[in-house]
């Protein structure tokens, strides 16, 4: 049974920050006009006051009174005066309600950090909601169902090779199977003109220990090795890429 909820019933704030200065009684919905600019990753939150959810900063956030802190996918924030602020909507995890911009000039790589976990975690898709270009500090690493292509990695290959990485390399069991992955874009922002110096070892994608999966590539452009597959003392097989 679905549950309909009256615009009255919910309050609106600017982003998710101004959440934690809320008093609010359990069950209120919140509306955020955006992740921490308005109009990007805005969401609809209930307040659940006997929720101790994992954070993982999109679908589960601190209650009132708490801050939003990281390291890495670690929650080293203050979970505020108790419960938790929950996503109504958990259809897919979306890059955009876990903090990324996509706007050409922010690393959005940790919200590409964490989405992806929840992602893979909860067994959801990954999304972006939000068109465009968008730069990453890290490996964005993907062992997830997941449709990016409406993002464009653009990255400087000398600093970060490779910029996606699909499975794994590190040659350890339980390697993902049975995946459905459309990759970003991705381009070196470094290659202009003829010639391949300075660029021979750089690597666009990295797809390893994958089993029975479909990975489509829209777009590599300008690195060394654009697409390396292989197995890493794992094995990649029954693997379609297109």
């Amino acid at each position: 049974m679905s549950i309909q909820y009256k615009k009255s019933d919910i309050l609106s704030v600017a982003n998710v920050a101004a959440l934690f200065n809320l008093k609010v009684s359990d069950n209120h919905l919140v509306q955020t006009q955006g992740y921490s600019v308005e109009g990007i990753g805005a969401n609809l939150y209930r307040y659940d006051a006997g929720s101790s959810a994992t954070i993982d900063g999109g679908f589960v956030l601190p209650g009132p009174g708490g801050t939003l802190s990281f390291s890495g996918t670690t929650f080293n924030g203050d979970t505020g005066d108790g419960g938790r602020f929950i996503a109504v909507d958990q259809t897919v995890a979306d890059v955009a309600i876990f903090g990324g911009l996509i706007n050409g000039v922010a690393d959005d790589y940790n919200a590409f950090l964490r989405s992806e976990l929840t992602a893979r975690t909860t067994g959801k898709k990954l999304v972006s909601s939000v068109t465009g270009t968008t730069t990453v500090s890290a490996t964005v690493n993907l062992q997830c169902n997941c449709d990016l292509e409406n993002v464009t990695l653009s990255v400087a290959a000398t600093s970060v090779s490779p910029v996606v990485r699909v499975g794994s390399t590190t040659g350890t069991s339980g390697e993902p199977y049975q995946l459905n992955v459309i990759l970003p874009k991705v381009i070196n922002t470094l290659k202009v003109g003829d010639g391949w110096s300075g660029f021979d070892s750089t690597v666009g994608v990295e797809i390893g220990n994958l089993y029975e999966s479909r990975v489509r590539v829209p777009l590599i452009q300008g690195f060394g090795i654009g697409l390396d597959c292989g197995g890493y003392t794992q094995g990649f097989v029954y693997n379609e890429v297109f």
